[in-house]
């Protein structure tokens, strides 16, 4: 038995119809604005926040306090393309957002946003409001 012979020319899509994509390809492109590739800036937002989690770690391996620490500097806005859960505050990227929100909503025992305490460190009116018992720090350290 003899193989089938591909004929290309039947197989061929007609010139109608590839003009009609094509012009239908123009018509999308020329609508939609392109996105803007901000990938110079988010990458000096990434080495700043690399360069800032290093300072932070010589700072703790220094022996000195979390408290003392600047804060960091936050990103920009228009930078971060995540999407913001109306729900719990977190930010999400665009696929994890359309899993996250639904759940979120329903969700009855939900914790509270976390909020980021400053503390000032030997305060003279915390040491008022708490006098320390001596005979009390004895009693804990076991020393006399």
């Amino acid at each position: 038995r003899k193989p089938a012979v591909f004929n290309t020319a039947r197989r061929r899509m007609p010139e109608a119809a590839i003009e009609a994509s094509q012009r239908k390809a123009r018509a999308s492109s020329s609508q939609a604005e392109p996105i803007p590739n901000r990938w110079r800036q988010r990458s000096a937002a990434f080495r700043e926040a690399m360069h800032s989690a290093r300072t932070a770690m010589a700072h703790l391996r220094a022996g000195r306090s979390v408290l003392d620490l600047p804060l960091p500097v936050p990103q920009a806005p228009e930078l971060d393309d995540r999407i913001q859960c109306c729900h719990c505050g977190r930010r999400f990227s665009h696929a994890a957002a359309e899993r996250h929100i639904p759940k979120c909503s329903s969700i009855m025992a939900r914790p509270q946003p976390l909020v980021r305490k400053r503390f000032v460190a030997h305060s003279p009116s915390v040491e008022a409001a708490a006098p320390v018992d001596p005979l009390a720090t004895i009693a804990v350290t076991g020393q006399s």
